[in-house]
């Protein structure tokens, strides 16, 4: 069976650590920021504002702004994904065994101790979207933007794990004896500590204690998705 580096263009396996490198960079850069900045072109269009303040909108207005972030983020992800394993530079699992299992349950117990934390620092409970939503439009258009922004987790989720296998297969492509989670490094200096400039220093933390997390959890169950997804859906603030 040939291996990932094997069964890779000979140009792409030249330079392996460059383009895993700018492979994490595109979902920083793009994947992850533009088609949420792009969708505020659709309330500036329906509504004459260019906002993300879902409580001044209507809720077709959000729910529209959704399916565009949603389709749109699809399209990178799995578009990079299909790219990216043609040319040995994703090494993302799908499998589910009985150890997958187990650290999915781990993961979740590590989002829930994150929540309670997170909560007793910030002083506030977590407020639960369906909550929010259901008061500015109603019950029925309220759960469905609710049914939404979860299906936009879940590709925000993606996005996140992709960038992190990027960046720890730069590491390995150009230090392969050194075992270490250079995806957790890499999610931590970009996502996590960029929620400095656009948010403040509290939030950056956060995040770049939740980006540690994720990339260890991707480090340390051999690359497999789903208790690195679990736990970014589990978590305040992503989901």
């Amino acid at each position: 069976m040939a291996t990932v580096a094997q069964s890779a263009p000979y140009s792409t396996m030249h330079h392996r650590p460059l383009y895993a490198l700018l492979g994490g960079f595109l979902f920083f850069l793009v994947a992850l920021p533009a088609p949420d900045l792009v969708s505020g072109v659709i309330p500036y269009l329906l509504e004459g504002h260019y906002t993300f303040a879902f409580k001044s909108m209507r809720a077709m207005t959000v729910a529209e702004m959704f399916v565009f972030i949603i389709a749109a983020r699809s399209l990178l992800v799995w578009g990079y994904a299909g790219w990216a394993k043609q040319h040995g530079l994703f090494s993302v699992r799908m499998s589910l065994t009985r150890p997958d299992a187990a650290w999915c349950l781990a993961a979740a117990f590590v989002a829930i101790a994150t929540a309670v934390i997170q909560s007793h620092f910030s002083g506030e409970p977590h407020h639960f979207t369906w909550v929010a939503f259901t008061r500015y439009w109603g019950v029925l258009p309220g759960i469905g933007d609710t049914i939404l922004q979860y299906a936009y987790y879940v590709t925000e989720g993606f996005a996140i794990v992709w960038m992190v296998d990027a960046f720890q297969n730069a590491g390995e492509f150009a230090f392969p004896r050194l075992r270490f989670p250079w995806g957790a490094v890499g999610l931590m200096v970009t996502w996590g500590a960029g929620h400095y400039f656009s948010k403040d220093w509290r939030t950056a933390i956060y995040a770049v204690s939740i980006s540690c997390i994720i990339g260890l959890l991707h480090y340390a169950n051999r690359k497999d998705i789903w208790p690195s997804l679990i736990f970014w859906l589990l978590m305040p603030g992503g989901g």
